[in-house]
């Protein structure tokens, strides 16, 4: 919680009508100022941590192995929705179900063998 005075002068907060972080952003009537409720200040417009490799808050399946991760976006996965791939080292497969719009993964080594999969005509579902 934050106090509403500064320098010893209430301020008047409403909502700005913005959102930062899935969070409203409040409005200083008298600063006539955007403020953040995560960081308690003003002058919140603009991106701090600007990355274009995904849309913005673009679901994808997140796949952590010790200290390496993998992002699969899920509209990548709906088109191929079996991926293998290698996360530090380890060989994952990304598994995705449309009708459920959830991702899964898994690790392809069985007993000293990588497995590689792909879909199938006819195949049991995942779920």
């Amino acid at each position: 919680m934050y106090a509403r005075e500064v320098d010893d002068q209430p301020l008047d907060f409403g909502v700005g009508g913005k959102l930062i972080m899935n969070a409203l952003v409040m409005y200083g009537r008298q600063t006539q100022s955007l403020w953040s409720q995560f960081t308690g200040s003003a002058g919140v417009l603009g991106e701090e941590n600007s990355d274009d490799r995904f849309m913005r808050k673009e679901f994808v399946l997140s796949v952590n192995v010790g200290d390496d991760a993998m992002a699969f976006p899920f509209r990548h996965l709906n088109d191929q929705p079996i991926v293998n791939e290698t996360i530090g080292d380890t060989d994952v497969v990304a598994v995705f179900d449309p009708d459920g719009a959830t991702g899964y993964a898994f690790a392809r080594a069985v007993n000293g063998d990588i497995l590689t999969f792909e879909p199938s005509e006819g195949a049991a579902r995942l779920i």
